[in-house]
């Protein structure tokens, strides 16, 4: 099981010539048994060699961030989708997301002189499959890789006093830290190798989204999150909005109905998107029986502007899952407004501007003779047609 529960415990211990030493243990738990995960707990010490100005409160630990760093997480969707093909045409658009920021870091790891691993794969973030945990004590921060126990350290300089946020923070399409200090600093640390993807955020604080407390999007056992063709950040013209969005759910299948026509639990999945957070402001509501990937189309009521629109899943059971994009709303629908007046002005010149009347040599002589005496009205022919002296 991927690891749900992270304890700190901090022990002290008085040593002689009255030196402290301070002892931070970090635990990761079996869920169902309880019982210690394997290279758990981890042991980290700190010498503080002025105990007589050391403060003996303890203070306390931000809470670790549970994230996967690695450089590949194409193992994620056998888990979204254990009955399916990687190459399942329902699931491309996760696939190009994955595949496709992979062989960016690939590309940009290929000019860096960093190890292989005997598969010729880069060990970026380490070789086992699974989640890492950030943990920051006091101006350190431990990057522990949860399936080996590899651990490596990071000196910010400054204590850190709340929990390490992770997400794509510049827009490169690679996943961000975000670390506060207790001087108000924010240092944000950018990745060229591991790729984004929204169920491996961590963005609001101490709980990963409003309503489901700790639940880390790879490891939850259901969910729902925004394909890439829609989460990415465009100005949609028209009074619709498309939006291809994947309800997963790992947990076993329900059983089928009973003979007698008594139906056991069943699933269901309740979605709606919003305008923000606010009940008030829902955009679109549907409720669906089985996961997989769909593509809705919702009609934005509130006119043109820039919306923060919010995914919320609600399960049978009351557990609610969230995933937010950004998208603009007829920004630009002033050109659609000048092209509707402008075009038709066009159309209706074009004829006129292209008319051309054809004059030939014929025509000019014939205009000769008549003004010659060819006929009434020409040189030296009066009104009446009398010559001028008759």
């Amino acid at each position: 099981l991927t690891v749900r529960v992270v304890t700190i415990d901090t022990t002290r211990m008085i040593k002689e010539e009255r030196e402290v030493s301070i002892e931070y243990r970090v635990y990761a738990l079996d869920a169902p048994t309880g019982d210690d995960l394997p290279n758990f707990p981890l042991v980290t010490e700190f010498d503080e060699s002025s105990s007589s100005s050391f403060d003996t409160t303890i203070d306390s630990i931000p809470q670790p961030l549970l994230v996967d760093l690695h450089y590949d997480q194409t193992h994620w969707l056998q888990r979204f989708r254990p009955n399916k093909k990687t190459n399942d045409s329902s699931s491309s658009d996760v696939l190009s997301l994955l595949k496709h920021q992979t062989q960016l870091g690939d590309l940009i790891l290929k000019n860096k002189t960093e190890r292989k691993t005997k598969k010729g794969v880069y060990a970026h973030g380490g070789t086992s499959n699974g989640l890492h945990i950030v943990q920051p004590i006091k101006s350190t921060l431990y990057f522990i890789e949860g399936g080996s126990g590899c651990t490596q350290t990071l000196q910010i300089g400054d204590t850190i006093t709340t929990m390490v946020q992770a997400d794509d923070v510049h827009g490169t399409g690679k996943l961000d830290l975000v670390v506060a200090t207790s001087s108000g600093q924010i240092f944000t640390m950018e990745s060229d190798a591991v790729p984004y993807h929204p169920l491996n955020v961590w963005n609001t604080g101490d709980v990963r989204s409003r309503m489901n407390a700790h639940a880390q999007g790879y490891s939850s056992s259901q969910g729902i999150f925004v394909h890439d063709i829609s989460r990415q950040y465009r100005d949609v013209l028209g009074m619709v909005v498309p939006i291809t969005f994947e309800i997963f759910d790992v947990r076993p299948a329900p059983s089928s109905p009973s003979s007698s026509g008594n139906n056991t639990k069943t699933r269901s999945y309740d979605v709606e998107i919003r305008d923000g957070t606010s009940p008030k402001r829902v955009l679109f509501s549907k409720k669906y029986t089985q996961p997989g990937v769909y593509t809705e189309k919702m009609y934005v009521r509130y006119g043109p502007g820039y919306y923060a629109l919010t995914v919320r899943l609600t399960t049978a059971n009351g557990i609610v899952y969230d995933d937010v994009f950004h998208i603009g709303h007829n920004i630009k629908h002033m050109e659609g407004l000048s092209w509707m007046l402008f075009l038709p002005l066009v159309l209706a010149a074009f004829p006129l501007l292209c008319f051309q009347k054809k004059v030939s040599w014929d025509d000019e002589d014939d205009d000769g003779k008549n003004m010659n005496g060819g006929g009434g009205g020409g040189r030296g022919v009066g009104i009446l047609g009398v010559r001028d002296g008759e």
